[in-house]
Protein backbone atom coordinates (compact mmCIF):
# COMPACT_ATOMS: atom_id res chain seq x y z
CA UNK A 1 0.00 0.00 0.00
CA UNK A 2 1.38 3.31 -0.96
CA UNK A 3 1.59 5.99 1.50
CA UNK A 4 2.34 9.23 1.44
CA UNK A 5 4.55 11.37 4.21
CA UNK A 6 5.35 14.84 4.70
CA UNK A 7 8.92 15.32 6.75
CA UNK A 8 9.81 18.43 8.08
CA UNK A 9 11.82 19.48 5.33
CA UNK A 10 8.65 19.43 2.68
CA UNK A 11 6.82 20.91 4.81
CA UNK A 12 9.00 23.84 5.07
CA UNK A 13 9.55 24.20 1.85
CA UNK A 14 5.93 24.29 1.24
CA UNK A 15 5.55 26.86 3.49
CA UNK A 16 8.28 29.01 1.16
CA UNK A 17 6.24 28.70 -1.76
CA UNK A 18 3.01 29.49 0.01
CA UNK A 19 4.51 32.71 1.17
CA UNK A 20 5.50 33.74 -2.32
CA UNK A 21 2.54 32.69 -3.80
CA UNK A 22 1.01 35.00 -1.65
CA UNK A 23 2.82 37.72 -2.01
CA UNK A 24 1.52 37.74 -5.70
CA UNK A 25 -1.73 36.96 -4.87
CA UNK A 26 -2.75 37.80 -0.81
CA UNK A 27 -4.37 35.01 0.73
CA UNK A 28 -4.58 32.96 -2.84
CA UNK A 29 -3.09 29.92 -1.23
CA UNK A 30 -2.63 27.89 1.85
CA UNK A 31 -0.30 25.25 3.15
CA UNK A 32 -3.60 23.23 3.96
CA UNK A 33 -4.94 23.49 0.78
CA UNK A 34 -1.98 22.46 -1.23
CA UNK A 35 -1.72 19.23 1.08
CA UNK A 36 -5.11 18.21 0.48
CA UNK A 37 -5.08 18.99 -3.46
CA UNK A 38 -2.10 16.56 -3.39
CA UNK A 39 -2.93 13.93 -1.18
CA UNK A 40 -6.50 13.90 -2.63
CA UNK A 41 -4.33 12.94 -6.36
CA UNK A 42 -1.94 10.39 -4.93
CA UNK A 43 -5.11 8.66 -3.11
CA UNK A 44 -7.51 8.96 -5.90
CA UNK A 45 -5.42 8.98 -9.41
CA UNK A 46 -2.32 7.32 -7.96
CA UNK A 47 -0.64 10.16 -9.33
CA UNK A 48 3.18 10.68 -8.65
CA UNK A 49 3.43 14.55 -9.79
CA UNK A 50 0.50 17.35 -9.51
CA UNK A 51 0.25 20.66 -10.50
CA UNK A 52 -1.55 23.50 -9.22
CA UNK A 53 -3.05 26.09 -10.67
CA UNK A 54 -1.75 29.27 -8.64
CA UNK A 55 1.94 28.57 -10.02
CA UNK A 56 3.04 25.17 -8.09
CA UNK A 57 3.81 21.93 -8.15
CA UNK A 58 4.72 18.71 -5.89
CA UNK A 59 6.66 15.72 -7.46
CA UNK A 60 5.66 12.58 -5.35
CA UNK A 61 9.05 10.39 -4.80
CA UNK A 62 9.06 6.74 -3.62
CA UNK A 63 11.72 6.76 -0.76
CA UNK A 64 14.46 4.23 -1.56
CA UNK A 65 14.84 3.10 1.95
CA UNK A 66 11.24 2.51 2.99
CA UNK A 67 9.80 0.77 -0.11
CA UNK A 68 5.76 2.09 0.03
CA UNK A 69 6.61 5.54 1.13
CA UNK A 70 6.29 8.46 -1.25
CA UNK A 71 7.44 11.92 -0.20
CA UNK A 72 6.62 15.52 -1.90
CA UNK A 73 8.64 17.88 -3.45
CA UNK A 74 6.82 21.01 -3.44
CA UNK A 75 8.20 23.55 -6.54
CA UNK A 76 7.09 27.18 -7.21
CA UNK A 77 7.31 28.01 -10.91
CA UNK A 78 9.52 30.39 -12.28
CA UNK A 79 6.69 31.95 -13.99
CA UNK A 80 5.28 32.96 -10.48
CA UNK A 81 8.72 34.35 -9.41
CA UNK A 82 9.00 35.81 -12.55
CA UNK A 83 5.98 37.90 -12.28
CA UNK A 84 5.84 39.02 -9.09
CA UNK A 85 9.34 40.62 -9.65
CA UNK A 86 7.68 42.82 -12.18
CA UNK A 87 4.66 43.85 -10.83
CA UNK A 88 7.44 44.94 -8.39
CA UNK A 89 9.54 46.70 -10.58
CA UNK A 90 12.17 44.23 -10.25
CA UNK A 91 12.23 43.06 -13.77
Amino acid sequence: MRKLEWPSYAMDTLRDVVDVLNLINPKGQSVEHIKARVQAAFDNENLTSYIGTAGWYVTVYERQDQPGVWEPKPTLMAYSVKRYLKEIGKL
